[in-house]
């Protein structure tokens, strides 16, 4: 690795991209190998970027209804914009981007049938599984998980 190249990669480590998931998205369920998130007919994901310069950044994820009829997703945001069309098969998305310092909302939603799950007072509408953010590597440093 170069000094630039290993500067950038403390600073990174040491300012780690987060996401948060909320208004009408439930916590992950699950484990780190294999996860999921229920969220109604509406949510919201906000990347943090707590450095002082630009990342890029890979984000994957697949999307899931409880239903085989086809429903549509959107993830729209300020930095990016996304339209799947999904079933309980579920449809894999995978997106790189640059996240600028900062915070940046998007909001996810749907327009699949509510799930019926007795007992659970959730409204379950699309699910997230196996979300990932991760910085994309630049040449010769390793990537960050």
């Amino acid at each position: 690795m170069t000094p630039e190249e290993w500067q950038h990669s403390r600073e990174m480590a040491r300012t780690p991209l987060d996401a948060i998931f909320s208004n009408g998205c439930s916590d992950r369920e699950g484990d780190e190998k294999s996860n999921w998130r229920w969220c109604a007919h509406e949510g919201r994901l906000t990347i943090v970027n707590p450095a002082a310069r630009a990342r890029k950044v890979v984000m994957t994820m697949g999307v899931r209804t409880g239903y085989e009829e086809e429903a549509s997703f959107q993830l729209e945001g300020d930095i990016k914009n996304a339209s799947l069309k999904v079933t309980s098969q579920g449809t894999p998305y995978a997106a790189e981007f640059v996240v600028p310092p900062g915070r940046h909302t998007f909001k996810l939603r749907s327009d699949a049938k509510r799930v019926q799950a007795p007992g659970d007072p959730r409204v379950l509408v699309f699910r997230l599984d196996d979300f990932r953010l991760g910085e994309r590597a630049s040449k010769g440093a390793p990537p960050f998980p």
